[in-house]
């Protein structure tokens, strides 16, 4: 029985990492959703200052 609970418990563990990185992806879709139309012209006009300085 040893051996049979340690891979049921291992099956919670990922069972768990899966449903913390199915939460994180759902909320990024959410975040980016709800974005104004302006922040995309803000991103790309910092990103292309960052690249006069930096390798990106």
């Amino acid at each position: 029985m040893g051996i049979l609970s340690f891979f049921r418990s291992s099956n919670k563990s990922s069972a768990s990492v899966a449903k913390e990185r199915l939460q994180i992806v759902v909320a990024h879709q959410r975040r980016e959703s709800q974005r104004p139309d302006y922040f995309l012209n803000l991103q790309r006009d910092l990103l292309e200052v960052v690249r006069r300085y930096v390798t990106v």
